[in-house]
């Protein structure tokens, strides 16, 4: 589900108002990741419906097995590595596939420190 999607189902199953939240630096990292950074939302999931984990997929990902085990794992954060492995980034993880327990502490902090990233100033070749 894209990002503007999970605002419009907040809004609807909660009242909750949910804005988009904007990547650093004025959407510096490339045009792809704009929408990308309104997933943080997912970590304020422990108050708004008492949610203890999250399984989050994006519309276009392929399930071929179940998946029941992504709720039982005993990491606070998980998600499957990236194909793009030379994206510039130092951690190589696809945010289409997200497992995590929800934690409105950790959404505040990353909240207050995200003008604290930085990125790479270099492109990778698409041919990389």
């Amino acid at each position: 589900m894209a990002p503007i999607c999970l605002c419009t189902l907040y809004r609807a199953r909660s009242g909750l108002e949910t804005d988009l939240i904007p990547p650093p630096h004025n959407g510096g990292i490339g045009p792809r990741f704009v929408n990308q950074y309104t997933k943080q939302y997912l970590w304020s999931l422990d108050t708004i419906f008492g949610v203890r984990r999250v399984v989050y997929l994006e519309a276009d990902m392929l399930v071929r097995h179940n998946f029941d085990k992504l709720f039982d794992l005993p990491f606070p954060f998980a998600a499957v590595p990236d194909v793009y492995v030379n994206s510039g980034f130092k951690l190589h993880f696809n945010a289409g596939m997200l497992s995590l327990h929800p934690n409105t502490s950790t959404f505040e902090s990353v909240r207050t420190r995200i003008s604290d990233a930085r990125f790479s100033e270099k492109r990778p070749n698409k041919h990389s």
